[in-house]
């Protein structure tokens, strides 16, 4: 202690103490009441980065003048080291004294340190005692800075103080994480800050569609999770691309497909466009594997690779063959429905009796077979016609043939009645060519041409007409003087084959002799010994044609007068007259009348003498 000093200040400013002395003589140092005196660590908190060097000061604001300052520093070792300790500016201008004191960083103190004026002189403004330099350690934390064992004096005495410690601290690091692309990144530990020397692990988590690629800044590389030591404020990029996919088109049938946008891949979450184009003469019909149904377009979310069959299927068209007429078609191939562009040929096959002869519809033309394409639906007409036969009819006698339905031709398979109708005096015989027997009416089936012939047989007997006599005149059973002549007409439908006279005589007795033709159909017969019997006789005329049809004609009577010469003594006197009036039971007046040759109402010789004079004969 000096002059009755605090005994605690000697040992810590003894070396000043002497200095003093030397200068000062022996003044004895008491604590002088006054205004007090500010010692304080400046700044009075203070944050620094790990490792970084820096310096703190203490300040002294004198609450009088001030000639002298000792301190004792003393911070947290494991946080702080002390560099050096450099005098302040507030003795600056004046000779000084100075000690740094010493550092132990290892028990995190400064002792030691002082600071007087030499000589005569007080400061009493503001200033710094010391400047401390430390550098912070690889760490975190909070370290104070005390100030212990502070005096600060005038030239006498201690002045009083109040002393202000302070804080360092060394500020904890912080970890950016910033995100390139969709996802995120956890922090283990998550924390605002980390102190110096965290180990701190990122794992990068990517979003839907998404794949975590690499580290960028303070973290390189693609491991993940991957850690970083916190040994400074940190950033840290997570990189994320998109998942790239691939879409798969493959074509079932013939077409095509469009994709909107058509990229070689896609990125996740991309909705593509599909179209289906049917190729000519196909139709699009349904969408598998990751894309179904028959929407056309349709899209497709890209969420993963993806693989789409369209399924094309070919037209499938009809051919409608219609058959006018009688007949069939073939196809070939023979299928209920043909792909597009199928070939089709077509034959036509006529029914008997008839015969092709065109198409009409999607096919034209007569050629037979023919082709159809198939590239729509189609309909084609065959069209057959009937074969046209004719029907021949022959009449072979007197007739005619009706036919129903009577036509001049006549398709395949008609059916024709023939009807023979025989004309007057004939009858229906038979039939022959292509068609036979005797059935009436008949009918025949028209599958050709057909010729038939009516075979009409006579069947009326010969016609007798005109039946006449002429006799002499007079009319006289001697045939020298007396003649018959009977005639007739005869008319057939073929021909007369014979006529006879058929003369019944006055005793009971046939004759049939034969008639000859004078000319055609007229027939006659002169007898002049047929009727040499007086007496009554009978005739009839009996023809018969080729047919052997016969006819008879009706019965005549008529008388033969006695011959003239009726007492046959040679000549024809009034007396044969007379005998024949009486025969004929007439008187001489009204004789035979007809032999009243001269008409005058009486037989007369001269009537004789007319008759004989007539036939060029004489009476007597």
């Amino acid at each position: 202690m000096i002059n009755g000093g605090v005994e605690k200040r000697v040992t810590s400013l003894s070396t000043a103490l002497v200095v003093v002395i030397l200068f000062l003589g022996v003044v004895p140092l008491v604590v002088q009441a006054d205004g007090p005196t500010l010692v304080q660590v400046s700044p009075a908190s203070k944050t620094v980065s790990a490792g970084q060097t820096f310096t703190i000061t203490v300040a002294c604001t004198p609450g009088q003048s001030i000639k002298s300052y000792e301190l004792k520093l003393l911070f947290n070792p494991t946080l702080l080291q002390a560099n050096s300790v450099s005098e302040g500016t507030i003795f600056n201008g004046y000779t000084t004294f100075f000690n740094d004191g010493t550092i132990n960083n290892t028990a995190g103190s400064i002792v030691d340190i002082y600071g007087l004026i030499i000589g005569a002189g007080t400061v009493s403004a503001p200033g710094s005692l010391v400047s401390v330099s430390f550098t912070a350690h690889l760490a975190s934390g909070t370290s104070s800075i005390s100030l212990s064992d502070v005096g600060v004096t005038n030239e006498t005495a201690y002045v009083p103080i109040t002393v202000t410690n302070g804080t360092v601290t060394l500020r904890e690091f912080t970890l950016g994480v910033t995100l390139d692309g969709s996802g995120s990144v956890t922090k283990n530990p998550n924390q605002a800050t980390y102190p110096y020397g965290t180990v701190v692990q990122l794992t990068a988590t990517a979003n839907t569609g998404w794949t975590f690629g690499s580290w960028s800044g303070n973290l390189s590389g693609s491991t993940n999770p991957a850690s970083i030591t916190m040994n400074g404020n940190k950033s840290v990029t997570a990189h994320f691309t998109q998942n790239q996919y691939t879409l798969t088109i493959t074509i079932d049938g013939s077409g095509s497909v469009t994709k909107n946008p058509d990229s070689a891949t896609y990125t996740y979450g991309t909705v593509v466009t599909l179209t289906a184009v049917a190729s000519t003469g196909w139709m699009f019909s349904s969408w598998t594997g990751d894309l179904t149904g028959s929407q056309n377009p349709k899209t497709i979310t890209m969420n993963g690779n993806k693989a789409v069959t369209a399924h094309f299927t070919q037209n499938q068209y009809t051919l409608t063959v219609t058959i006018d007429g009688s007949g069939s078609v073939t196809k070939n191939p023979n299928q209920a429905t043909y792909a597009y562009g199928t070939v089709v040929q077509l034959t036509a096959v006529a029914d008997s009796g008839w015969i092709f002869s065109s198409w009409t519809g999607d096919l034209t033309g007569s050629t037979n077979p023919a082709s159809i394409t198939m590239n729509g639906n189609k309909s084609v007409t065959a069209h057959f016609t009937q074969n046209q036969y004719t029907l021949t009819i022959t009449i072979d006698g007197s007739g005619s043939v009706t036919k129903n339905p009577n036509q001049a031709t006549y398709p395949y398979g008609q059916v024709v009645t023939l009807t023979a109708v025989p004309g007057t005096g004939w009858a229906f015989s038979s039939w022959t060519g292509d068609l036979t027997g005797s059935q009436n009416p008949k009918t025949i089936t028209m599958n050709g041409n057909k010729a038939v012939t009516a075979h009409f047989l006579d069947a009326a007997p010969p016609q007798i007409s005109g039946v006449a006599r002429a006799t002499s005149n007079p009319l006289d059973t001697d045939p020298l003087y007396g003649w018959v002549n009977v005639s007739c007409t005869v008319t057939d439908n073929v021909a007369v084959s014979q006529v006879i006279l058929r003369i019944h005589n006055p005793s009971g007795s046939w004759n049939n002799v034969s008639m000859v033709t004078r000319t055609a159909g007229k027939y006659y017969y002169r007898t002049t010994t047929a009727f040499s019997t007086a007496g009554n006789y009978s005739y009839s005329i009996w023809a018969k044609d080729t047919s052997n049809n016969a006819n008879t004609s009706s019965n005549v009577v008529f008388s033969m007068p006695p011959n003239w010469d009726v007492n046959s003594d040679g000549t024809c006197a009034i007396f044969d007259l007379v005998l024949i009036s009486n025969h004929y039971g007439e008187n001489g007046a009204h004789g035979w009348i007809r032999e009243d040759a001269d008409n005058n109402g009486e037989i007369q010789v001269l009537d004789l003498v007319y008759v004989s004079n007539h036939y060029g004969e004489s009476w007597w």
